[in-house]
């Protein structure tokens, strides 16, 4: 089934390829405040890897990449996260601008070796311009469509099949952000 050209069978094959280490991120997202949001970005960090280097990873594989940019992921990840709330708190449509942009920034820091203050930059002004000339639309419309779909499978199974749901999404979305080349970065030379 293909909406808005996203594959979800290609989507679910490639998440059952790897459900453990998303599973384990979203399960050591419980236990508090500190670890819910890395552990939920970690979700993000591993179908975007996956689709770079096309590969089935490894928890070795996650856990050196977390070890050799930390620094970025934490300083990205603040950053973006400031510029969210500003967004929201001058007028909540910045806010949202800033938080659809997540993915990009994600893939930016996976694929290039910028520092996180470009990361958010670029990929915040990579989404603005895409969104100013339309190039964006079905971006939103996938984001919009699996959140909804994420939310309905959560509700309806009291919460159990977030476990599934939020890796799967980020499957889905970076499946389709790599089918139709958003924020295609020529591969690293030197390997993480």
């Amino acid at each position: 089934m293909a909406i808005l050209n996203l594959d979800f069978k290609r989507s679910w094959s490639d998440y059952k390829k790897h459900w453990k280490l998303p599973l384990l991120f979203v399960i050591l997202a419980f236990p508090g405040i500190v670890t819910t949001p890395i552990a939920i970005v970690m979700c993000y960090y591993i179908p975007c890897l996956y689709y770079k280097n096309n590969k089935v990873l490894s928890f070795s594989d996650v856990s050196q990449f977390i070890i050799d940019n930390f620094k970025r992921i934490i300083f990205a990840g603040i950053l973006h996260m400031l510029v969210i709330s500003i967004g929201f708190l001058i007028c909540g449509i910045p806010g949202i601008i800033a938080s659809w942009s997540t993915p990009i920034i994600i893939s930016k820091i996976v694929h290039t070796d910028k520092g996180a203050k470009d990361c958010v930059r670029e990929g915040i002004l990579e989404f603005w311009n895409g969104l100013k000339s339309g190039t964006m639309r079905n971006f939103i419309l996938i984001q919009l469509l699996l959140t909804f779909l994420m939310t309905i499978a959560s509700t309806i199974t009291c919460g159990i099949a977030t476990f599934i749901a939020i890796p799967y999404t980020t499957f889905c979305l970076y499946n389709y952000m790599n089918s139709n080349n958003i924020n295609k970065v020529e591969p690293l030379l030197s390997s993480n």
